[in-house]
């Protein structure tokens, strides 16, 4: 017993049309006497079979206070929702943290995770080249000579939050990687492997 779809009203307003009663049509739609009723009444009122528009709650904020605040995102990516809050009040805008969440979401700025990014020295640029170019044309039997070797930095990194848009990764929405903690060594060659 929810509400009419379109077509139920406009086979309501129909049976009425052909006399049939409140309580026949109730009984024939599944419906109460009083949903019936008032569909006919709104009909005989507005001329249509749709609802009248819902003004809902008004916005608290402008068009323009709402570019503000992206506007304040986007030069800071790391601020928080809070942070973001504060200066929007300075603005004269009396918002909650969900609200400014939520106009940054319409934005397309949602907080993801800082990518991290190695050390972008020139020197690391050039000795990863020169390795590419010197070994371009090895085989697989030259690649089994060697032996793989990493080590895992396990540190205190606490994650970076940053706002963005999907598929964006700009230069300020990254975070430096830092080489802090203790490390895991471990190596390997084409007939196995070697751990520490």
């Amino acid at each position: 017993m929810g509400r009419l779809t379109l077509e139920e009203r406009i086979l309501c307003n129909l049976l009425h049309q052909q006399g049939n009663t409140i309580s026949e049509i109730a009984r024939r739609l599944g419906t109460t006497r009083k949903t019936i009723r008032k569909t006919i009444e709104r009909r005989q009122t507005t001329g249509s079979y749709e609802d009248a528009a819902r003004p809902g709650r008004p916005r608290i904020s402008t068009a323009r206070e709402d570019r503000i605040l992206v506007r304040e995102s986007l030069q800071n990516r790391r601020e928080t929702v809070p942070q973001l809050r504060t200066e929007w009040m300075q603005n004269g805008v009396q918002a909650s943290n969900t609200t400014v969440r939520r106009r940054l979401k319409e934005a397309g700025l949602v907080a993801h995770v800082a990518l991290k990014k190695l050390s972008p020295h020139s020197c690391y640029r050039r000795k990863r080249l020169q390795f590419a170019l010197a070994h371009a044309n090895w085989t697989w039997v030259d690649w089994s000579a060697v032996l793989w070797y990493r080590f895992t930095l396990f540190q205190n990194d606490s994650r970076v939050f940053v706002r963005r848009r999907m598929r964006h990764t700009e230069t300020n929405c990254t975070n430096s990687q830092v080489w802090l903690g203790w490390c895991n060594w471990g190596a390997m060659y084409y007939r196995g492997t070697l751990d520490s």
